[in-house]
């Protein structure tokens, strides 16, 4: 499975929404709070030409801007089939 990390600031209501969703999926992932992740900040902004659009998801090499659980999934899913060496981990 690809990495999944969620890109995320407090008191954003559609990040709360997603990440509410990724946990009940039970999808790992790993969570930047762009807000105190200067990395994480420059990462989203480099994505979003300039704006700090949260959230924002990365899967694999894949950049997601503000995408729903089914946008997510089905990313990961293709990321899945498109590497082979997954399937034998």
């Amino acid at each position: 499975m690809p990495t999944v990390t969620l890109y995320w600031r407090p008191l954003c209501p559609f990040s709360m929404a997603l990440k509410r969703d990724l946990r009940r999926a039970g999808l790992a992932h790993e969570q930047v709070n762009i807000w105190r992740d200067r990395r994480g900040n420059a990462t989203v902004r480099a994505a979003n030409g300039g704006d700090a659009l949260v959230p924002t998801v990365r899967v694999g090499a894949r950049m997601l801007a503000n995408p729903s659980l089914t946008e997510v999934l089905a990313a990961v899913d293709a990321a899945d089939a498109a590497d082979p060496a997954d399937e034998a981990s």
